[in-house]
């Protein structure tokens, strides 16, 4: 059986805003030093894009798996049996 994976285009924009926001964010954990009220703002925001993104990419269908028969399966649903 083919499993096929479509990605809307918007999930991989928000995929990778995530990454550099990420990165932006460790960057300036490790290498500023911020408060740790500051850190957990960090944290916070990072984990709530995070999370928003997989509820928006769940609620709108933004990633679909797809299952094609494969070629022993046309073969039966063609006969009938």
């Amino acid at each position: 059986m083919n499993i096929h994976l479509r990605i809307q285009r918007w999930v991989v924009w928000w995929f990778y805003v995530g990454l550099v926001c990420g990165v932006i964010a460790v960057v300036n954990i490790l290498g500023q030093h911020l408060t740790a009220a500051q850190d957990r703002i960090l944290l916070i925001l990072g984990g709530a894009h995070w999370v928003l993104g997989g509820i928006v990419c769940w609620a709108f269908d933004g990633i679909q798996v797809e299952q094609e028969p494969s070629g022993q399966d046309l073969r039966t649903a063609h006969s009938g049996k």
